[in-house]
C-alpha cells in the first residue's frame, strides 16, 4: 500500500492513503481492521472524502509499504457480524420482530428490536433458531448484483436508496438475504455458537439485546463458570446445587 502523507494529531499520527486494504471503523456499523503498515501498528482506521486515514503511534514516511492485517480479529468480526444477521432473521421468523439497528462492539455486540418488551419465550425461540442455523453449516454466499437483478421479496429489510450498484448481497442458505458491505464467515458452522447475554429497554419503545458469538461466547461461559466456582466456595455449596 502507498502512504501519501502523514501528519501529527495530538500524541498520535495519521497516515493517509488513497487505497487501503484496511477496512474502516464504523462502516456498515462494523469494527475496523487492525494490523501493521510496515512495522508500525495501526490503532484505528476511518474514511473521509474518499481517502483512508490510519491512526498510528509513530510517523510513517510517505512511500510504499507492506500491509499486515490481523486475520484473527477479522475472523472474529466476521463471526459476530454473520451472527447478527442470523439473530435478526430469527427474531423476524419466530416473533415477527424487526431489527432497527445494530452495533458491533469490541467485547459484546447489540441488536435493537422494534418492540418495548421481549418475552423469555421469544428470546429462547430466537436464540434456539439461530443456533440451529449455525449447526446446519449453511453456506454464506456473497453476490454483487444490479438493482434490477435483486429479488426484493427475499430481502429481510428494504433496500436503501443510498446503496450504490453493484449491490453486495449476503445470503445465508435459505434463512436470510440482506444487502451488506461487511465481513462474513463462509459457512455458519464457523460461528460455533451465539448467546444472548442481556437485554434492556432503550429509546422508550425499543429492546436492545446484547450477544456474543464464537470465541467471545466461549470465553464468557468460562468466566461465568469461574465466578460460579468462587461463589460456591463462599457459600459452601456445589456449583450444581447453585445452578439448580
Amino acid at each position: 500500500m502507498y502512504i501519501k502523507h502523514c501528519y501529527r494529531d495530538g500524541r498520535k499520527f495519521i497516515a493517509v492513503s488513497e487505497e487501503s486494504p484496511f477496512y474502516p471503523d464504523g462502516k456498515g456499523g462494523q469494527l475496523g481492521d487492525r494490523g501493521k503498515i510496515g512495522s508500525v501498528q495501526v490503532l484505528s482506521v476511518f474514511e473521509q472524502d474518499e481517502m483512508t486515514y490510519h491512526v498510528v503511534p509513530a510517523y510513517i514516511e510517505p512511500g510504499e509499504y507492506e500491509a499486515e492485517i490481523d486475520q484473527n480479529r477479522r475472523r472474529d468480526i466476521a463471526a459476530q457480524h454473520t451472527a447478527q444477521h442470523i439473530l435478526s432473521a430469527a427474531f423476524l421468523r419466530v416473533a415477527e420482530i424487526q431489527t432497527v439497528g445494530c452495533h458491533m462492539g469490541e467485547n459484546v455486540s447489540t441488536v435493537d428490536l422494534n418492540v418495548p418488551f421481549l418475552t423469555e419465550e421469544a428470546l429462547s425461540e430466537a436464540e434456539n433458531s439461530a443456533n440451529d442455523v449455525i449447526r446446519r453449516c449453511l453456506t454464506v454466499n456473497i453476490e454483487y448484483l444490479k438493482r434490477n437483478e435483486i429479488d426484493l421479496s427475499k430481502l429481510r429489510k428494504p433496500l436503501s436508496d443510498k446503496i450504490k450498484e453493484p449491490v453486495r448481497i449476503i445470503s445465508i442458505g435459505d434463512y436470510d438475504v440482506s444487502a451488506c458491505s461487511g465481513f462474513h464467515v463462509s459457512n455458519t458452522g464457523e460461528i460455533g455458537i451465539v448467546k444472548i447475554v442481556d437485554t434492556e429497554k432503550v429509546k422508550g419503545n425499543l429492546t436492545r439485546i446484547y450477544y456474543m458469538a464464537a470465541e467471545r461466547a466461549l470465553k464468557n461461559y468460562r468466566n461465568a463458570i469461574k465466578t460460579l466456582k468462587k461463589l460456591s466456595v463462599l457459600l459452601t455449596s456445589s456449583t450444581h446445587e447453585m445452578s439448580s
